[in-house]
């Protein structure tokens, strides 16, 4: 039940967060968004319409801090995730939220096709051919750490961090931890918080942030995490994260997993129109 009213959620407050966002991007930022918009909202995963706009932001806000081509990297987090709107429409798996390295491998190659027939389309949205390039390189690699493989240059770290932002959203946090619980009824919002933590920091990252010792992940948790991911790049993203975590510590204190239906629909609500304005201009 909580994950339907989640769901539901997102299709009630999505379009008003697209919205907003759009009129925050570039005009050749806005001819993207419009014809890539339909492929998340017709076909991708349920969450992608709240991913891709606060993933953009943060990408923006990111851009200006670090200095970074900006016509490049937004294009690329605006793109990363289209490739799913061709496989989940067929895949009740991946509708459900179980998405494996197949899944992850297919969809980063789709997206690049995706992103490629735009261009074409487009006459390249006036980017260069290096920056076309330099978009379907980063699309066709950003998922690589969860498949094995290492991110091999700093571009790819970069979006990676803006991909990952969403992670500690508030959506995403609650979507996971109901499939967690879905398959282990046993498992605490506390243990959740310490996978989270492992999944963003370093281990004497951790040891200085001072976390209560309920969420304070223990060596065996983070031999057991940490290995499956790395750290955030960027300081930028390590401070946004961390001010992520708190938030979502306050979700846990306020036993939100514990809330009966309309509790929950009303607290969901109102973490979601505040998460709405974080970045915004």
């Amino acid at each position: 039940m909580s994950m339907q009213i989640l769901k539901q959620l997102v299709q009630e407050l999505a379009p008003s967060f697209i919205n907003n966002v759009k009129k925050e991007l570039l005009n050749s930022e806005q001819k993207i968004f419009e014809q890539i918009i339909p492929y998340y909202l017709c076909g991708g995963r349920f969450y992608d319409p709240w991913h891709i706009p606060l993933s953009t932001r943060f990408m923006i806000a990111l851009c200006q801090k670090e200095k970074l081509d900006r016509a490049v990297f937004v294009a690329a987090i605006l793109l990363h995730d289209s490739g799913y709107s061709k496989i989940t429409e067929e895949n009740n798996a991946l509708t459900k939220g179980d998405v494996s390295n197949n899944h992850r491998v297919s969809h980063m190659n789709l997206g690049q096709l995706i992103a490629d027939e735009l261009f074409q389309k487009n006459n390249g949205f006036g980017f260069s051919r290096a920056q076309q390039e330099k978009v379907k390189s980063l699309i066709a690699t950003h998922d690589n750490p969860y498949i094995g493989k290492l991110l091999m240059t700093n571009n790819e770290k970069l979006l990676r961090d803006a991909d990952r932002y969403y992670v500690l959203s508030f959506t995403s946090f609650v979507k996971d931890f109901l499939r967690y619980i879905e398959k282990d009824h046993l498992f605490t919002p506390e243990g959740f918080m310490k996978e989270r933590i492992c999944m963003f920091f370093s281990e004497p990252e951790i040891n200085t942030f001072g976390f209560e010792q309920k969420f304070l992940p223990t060596p065996s948790d983070f031999e057991k995490y940490h290995l499956n991911y790395e750290p955030m790049f960027t300081s930028f993203g390590k401070n946004h994260v961390l001010l992520q975590l708190q938030e979502r510590m306050k979700d846990v204190h306020a036993r939100l997993f514990q809330m009966d239906g309309m509790a929950f629909a009303d607290y969901c609500r109102r973490r979601m129109k505040e998460e709405m304005q974080i970045f915004s201009e």
